[in-house]
């Protein structure tokens, strides 16, 4: 019986060693350009920077996350629940315009996910949007990466990160670019489908390793002494 519970608590160890962390890699192709100033209007291509895309330009881009960096929680039963996740470095995007060579990576610190479970129709579906804003070198100039995931109410089972659930759900991107100038505000907003999309567990940190060995090693220590 002792081996068994040794064995048993090695195992936990070891599992409580898996990696948190996922990385969502995916493509689209960009269908709509829109201007804040025109919202109802379209255009063939516009200017990011230095940089023209246009609809039809190919995107890639990867996201990366953390399931356990959870900073906020409300939960209501009979209504919605909502959650997030980041606003440190367990969050971080990076983001490719093909065509260009375009690129760019999210300032440390302020990407998000955002996690809603609605439990009636009347609150609207339910999502898990990835956001990942970038502070550009020119003063006054953001840009913001979002993926959105949206799905029928009552789809999602609680508030976590459904790791397994958003290939079942219909995922959208947002390429937002903004700047400022004494005349207001100018916002280009590029949208497509998400054409390809793959989720993979990252790499473990060093403690997560350390933490590894450890279960093993008292498996294999326990075997010795107990025979």
């Amino acid at each position: 019986m002792k081996k068994t519970l040794y064995f048993l608590a090695g195992l936990a160890m070891a599992g409580a060693a898996q990696a948190e962390r996922y990385t969502i890699h995916y493509t689209t192709s960009i269908q709509t350009i829109e201007n804040s100033e025109s919202p109802t209007g379209s255009f063939s291509s516009a200017t990011a920077g230095d940089h023209v895309i246009s609809l039809g330009d190919t995107v890639t881009g990867r996201f990366t996350f953390d399931t356990e960096s959870q900073v906020l929680q409300y939960s209501d039963q009979a209504a919605t629940g909502l959650a997030e996740y980041g606003y440190d470095q367990a969050t971080t995007s990076v983001v490719q315009f093909d065509k260009s060579g375009y690129s760019q990576a999210s300032s440390p610190g302020i990407s998000t996910v955002w996690v809603f479970d609605r439990k009636v129709s009347t609150y609207g579906n339910d999502s898990v949007s990835f956001n990942a804003p970038t502070w550009l070198d020119h003063p006054g100039y953001i840009s913001v990466v979002d993926l959105s995931f949206v799905a029928p109410f009552d789809t999602l089972n609680g508030l976590a990160v459904p790791t397994t659930g958003l290939y079942g759900m219909n995922g959208w991107f947002q390429y937002s670019y903004s700047y400022f100038t004494d005349e207001g505000q100018t916002n280009f907003i590029f949208r497509g489908a998400l054409t390809s999309m793959s989720l993979v567990s990252a790499v473990p940190e060093p403690g997560t390793y350390a933490m590894l060995l450890a279960g093993i090693g008292l498996v294999a220590w326990r075997r010795r002494v107990l025979g």
